[in-house]
C-alpha cells in the first residue's frame, strides 16, 4: 500500500499544514534538543519549523512512512485528526484510480464511431499513469471507497 511509501517533502508541506509542528516532531521520534533548535533557527515561523522538521525527519528517520506520519497526526498529543484523515483519503482516492482498468473501458466504446461526441465529453484529460482517467470510474471509485468506509452515501 501507499501508505507504507516514504512522503516527499512537497506533499507533507502541501498537505500537513498543522501548527503543531513541535509536538508533531517528538512523536516522529526527532529530539527534543533538535526540535529546540528548528525553532530558534526560523525565529519560531510555524511553516518554516514545520518544513525544516519534515526535512530532519526524512533525512534521519530510517525508514519514515506515511502510515508513521498518519498515527503521530493522530496521537492525543498532537490531535490532527482531520488532516490525517484528509491526508489518508486523498491517497486512497489515487490508489482506487489506479486499481480500475481504464484501458477496458476506453476500448468497449472505442467501436463505436457515432457516439465520438459523447465520448470527449465523457473523458476528463487528467493524465494519471499516463491514461485518460474516465469520469464513468468516478462511480465505481465512490462505490470502492464506500466500501473502506471512507465516505458515508
Amino acid at each position: 500500500s501507499n501508505m507504507d511509501d516514504r512522503p516527499k517533502l512537497a506533499e507533507l508541506q502541501e498537505s500537513v499544514r498543522t501548527p503543531k509542528w513541535y509536538n508533531l516532531g517528538i512523536q516522529l521520534g526527532l529530539e527534543d534538543n533538535d526540535l529546540e533548535g528548528i525553532a530558534k533557527q526560523n525565529g519560531g515561523d510555524v511553516d518554516d519549523c514545520r518544513r525544516a522538521m519534515f526535512g530532519l525527519w526524512l533525512r534521519t528517520s530510517s525508514k519514515p512512512t506515511r502510515k508513521q506520519l498518519l498515527n503521530a497526526l493522530r496521537t492525543k498529543s498532537v490531535a490532527e485528526i482531520s488532516i490525517a484523515d484528509e491526508y489518508e483519503r486523498s491517497f486512497q482516492t489515487h490508489e482506487a484510480l489506479g486499481t480500475n482498468s481504464v484501458s477496458e473501458i476506453y476500448t468497449a466504446d472505442e467501436h463505436d464511431r457515432s457516439s465520438r461526441k459523447r465520448r470527449h465529453g465523457m473523458y476528463a484529460y487528467s493524465i494519471m499513469r499516463g491514461s485518460y482517467i474516465v469520469l464513468s470510474l468516478v462511480q465505481n471509485i465512490t462505490q470502492n471507497l464506500a466500501s473502506r468506509q471512507c465516505i458515508v452515501l
